[in-house]
């Protein structure tokens, strides 16, 4: 009894001191982009410590679990759907990562992306992120158009369709500018005609 309960705390012991026991394959839930632009598909991974890969086969899916394959990096392979505009970002060997870059996004590229790992050497071990990274596509930011619209106050209610009216209220001040000098100019031609009459009256008497 003794030795058997020696056994399993030693295999728990050992369980809890091997951080590196598990299969993983982290992605951020979700993902944006513009369209027109480029996205980043982020996607890390870590596998048990006694096993000694050669390399990494990294693939990548989208729509669902089982999905489209989009990518195969040993394979060199891209989908006809993103031929050009897929770019391989990670480094499996040195730092456990197997990101992509989506170039020239289209509004059609929203969905989810699921990211595959595959160990390389004595062991083939498969393992895949199960809920992948949602990628939304957003249409780009329109260019905002400032209109400037510059208006006169209206006229206070009851002015005469006639009378001059500008901003500031000082229509009527130049109207009566200009009906004074009016009545000036008038008044010196008058006063000019009269002289002149004169001038022609006393020219009769002097004959």
């Amino acid at each position: 009894m003794a030795v058997t309960l020696g056994l399993l705390l030693l295999q728990l012991t050992v369980a809890l001191t091997d951080g590196g026991s598990d299969f993983l394959v982290d992605q951020p839930r979700r993902v944006y982009g513009v369209e027109g632009g480029s996205v980043t598909l982020p996607c890390s991974f870590s596998y048990p410590d006694h096993l000694r890969p050669r390399d990494f086969d990294v693939l990548w899916r989208v729509g669902n679990y089982h999905g489209l394959f989009i990518f195969n990096r040993t394979q060199a392979f891209t989908h006809r759907l993103y031929q050009g505009r897929i770019t391989f970002l990670g480094s499996p060997i040195l730092d456990h990562t197997a990101s992509i870059r989506l170039d020239h996004l289209r509004r059609s590229d929203s969905g989810r992306y699921f990211c595959r790992i595959k160990i390389l050497g004595e062991s083939n071990e498969v393992w895949q992120n199960i809920p992948g990274t949602l990628l939304s596509v957003g249409a780009p930011t329109e260019r905002l158009s400032v209109t400037v619209t510059v208006e006169s106050n209206p006229p206070p209610s009851g002015t005469p369709p006639w009378l001059p009216y500008v901003a500031g209220g000082c229509g009527l001040e130049l109207l009566l500018l200009l009906i004074s000098r009016m009545v000036l100019l008038l008044l010196l031609l008058i006063a000019g005609v009269v002289m002149g009459i004169c001038q022609r009256k006393r020219r009769r008497k002097a004959k």
